[in-house]
Parts: C-alpha cells; sequence; structure tokens
C-alpha cells in the first residue's frame, strides 16, 4: 500500500515443523503465539492438527514485523497444546535469542 510506513520494514517468515515422539501420535495440535504490541503477527493454519506416530509431520509458518527493528528486539511467546495418549499436554516458551536486525 502507498504510504504504508510498515512496508519498508522486512517481514521475518519462520517455517515451523512439527513431527512427534516415536511411539506416540498427536491430536489437536495447536500453536499459540504473542509478540509486544511493537510487532505484527500473522499466524498461518498447521498444515494438519494430527501428528501420527512413526512418520507424521506438519508444518506452520510465522510471519512477523518488528516495527522498531534496531530499537527493540524481535520476541515471542509460544503456546503448544495437543493430545498425547489422551491426555492434554501444554507447553510454553519464550523466544528471545532472535538475530539483531529482526
Amino acid at each position: 500500500m502507498a504510504g504504508d510506513p510498515t512496508s519498508s520494514i522486512p517481514i521475518a517468515v519462520f517455517q515451523l515443523l512439527y513431527s512427534p515422539p516415536p511411539h506416540y501420535t498427536l491430536l489437536l495440535l495447536l500453536l499459540q503465539a504473542a509478540v509486544p504490541k511493537y510487532m505484527q503477527l500473522r499466524l498461518e493454519p498447521a498444515s494438519s492438527t494430527l501428528l501420527a506416530a512413526l512418520g507424521g509431520a506438519a508444518s506452520q509458518k510465522l510471519h512477523v514485523v518488528n516495527t522498531l527493528v534496531g530499537q527493540k528486539p524481535l520476541v515471542m511467546r509460544l503456546r503448544v497444546n495437543y493430545s498425547k495418549g489422551g491426555q492434554p499436554v501444554a507447553q510454553q516458551l519464550e523466544v528471545n535469542n532472535f538475530p539483531v536486525g529482526l
């Protein structure tokens, strides 16, 4: 869009690859991501919400724009929810060790 101040800011695209442990099928895979207010985030749907044991896989893309690139670092909080053996599992982590300039 002409005149859009974010049009010259680089977009970081992350390709996430999921694969289950060898002897477990994971169901209802859901990734949630959060970034600070000075960032923009677009999360594409996962290619599958079922990861079959022994070879199952899925992928998902995250698009992140740091509108304060060079002033504030890229950080995000990720939460993955799934069911393993009929039991719900939630794992959360904060990622803040991205290369400078993203």
